[in-house]
């Protein structure tokens, strides 16, 4: 999907992710929360559906567009979405909760989400989607990495 230098990238800042996260997921978030979350994940693939790739990194936590400059951004998913084409369907497999996290490796503390998505496109019947979401000091769920498989 993204070019071989850019998905090790990516690959490696969702796996570090998890694996910080991974840890506190046995801890269940209110109902609140995981409905907010699920808002926040849904605006931005509705966002990534549609083309609008400048506002998704926009919208993304300070985490992201600290680690993701604007321009790459939109040509890693121009790039990623002529490869596979318009979306048919997408559902939730899972999510995956941590809070009070402390940082590490240069991922901040704060509380996260993780939500993983089986997607089918015009051109790929098998893509996995992973989007993590960080809750942010102005308490907006906003997304901290976004990666395809």
């Amino acid at each position: 999907m993204f070019p071989a230098k850019y998905r090790i990238h990516a690959f490696l800042i969702v796996i570090s992710l998890v694996i910080i996260i991974y840890p506190q997921l046995s801890k269940k978030p209110d109902e609140q929360r995981l409905e907010a979350s699920r808002i926040a994940v849904a605006a931005f693939l509705e966002q990534i559906d549609a083309g609008q790739y400048a506002q998704s990194w926009d919208t993304a936590s300070a985490y992201m567009k600290n680690d993701i400059p604007r321009e790459q951004w939109i040509a890693q998913l121009t790039e990623t979405r002529e490869q596979v084409g318009k979306l048919v369907e997408r559902t939730e497999e899972k999510h995956l909760y941590a809070n009070n996290l402390e940082e590490k490796k240069g991922v901040p503390a704060g509380e996260y989400f993780t939500f993983i998505y089986s997607a089918k496109y015009e051109k790929r019947d098998e893509v996995r989607e992973t989007v993590t979401l960080m809750f942010e000091k102005d308490k907006v769920w906003r997304v901290a990495g976004y990666f395809t498989k």
